[in-house]
C-alpha cells in the first residue's frame, strides 16, 4: 500500500473516514469500536490501517491515538465529494410468467426409449426366498416379452 492511495472499502480508507467522523482525533480503542471490520485487535488495526495512513502522511501518531493531518483532511473531503454522486440503481426485472406443472401428463405415455429397455420385467424378483414375478398396473402395448413376466 506504500505510495498508493487507499480506496473506498479498504481498511485504511474506513479507518480514515471513522477518524474524520470522530472529529479528526481518536484513540485506538475508540477507532476499533467505531470501525466495522475484522480487525479483532489493536495490533491488527495498526498494521492494516494506521501504518499505511501514516506512511502516506494522512495521519500522525499521538501518545493517546491518532490525528488526521491536513493532507488526510483534503483526501477524505475530496473522496466524500465524489461519493455524493450516486449511481443509478436499476429496478429489478420482472420474472417471466410461470407455466403450471402438469406432472400427470408425464405419465400419460409410457414407452421404452430403446428396444429391450423393459426386459428386466421378465426376470422374477427374489423376496424372502420366493421368486415373485413382476406385476404392474401399467399395460405396455407393442412390446414383446413385457407384461406379467410369465412368458
Amino acid at each position: 500500500m506504500q505510495g498508493s492511495l487507499p480506496r473506498r472499502g479498504t481498511p485504511a480508507f474506513d479507518a480514515l473516514e471513522r477518524v474524520h467522523s470522530l472529529g479528526g482525533k481518536a484513540s485506538i480503542h475508540q477507532l476499533l469500536a467505531a470501525v466495522n471490520s475484522n480487525f479483532r485487535s489493536p495490533t491488527r488495526l495498526d498494521k492494516l490501517a494506521i501504518q499505511p495512513l501514516a506512511l502516506l502522511g494522512f495521519v500522525t501518531r499521538l501518545k493517546t491515538g491518532i490525528q488526521i493531518t491536513p493532507a488526510g483532511q483534503v483526501f477524505i473531503e475530496s473522496n466524500a465529494a465524489k461519493s455524493s454522486i450516486g449511481a443509478k440503481v436499476l429496478p429489478s426485472q420482472p420474472a417471466p410468467p410461470t407455466k403450471p406443472l402438469h406432472s400427470a401428463s408425464a405419465f400419460d405415455v409410457i414407452e421404452a426409449r430403446r428396444p429391450g429397455a423393459l426386459d428386466y420385467r421378465n426376470i422374477p424378483s427374489l423376496m424372502g426366498g420366493v421368486r415373485v414375478p413382476y406385476r404392474s398396473s401399467c399395460q405396455v402395448t407393442g412390446q414383446s416379452g413385457g407384461g406379467d413376466g410369465n412368458d
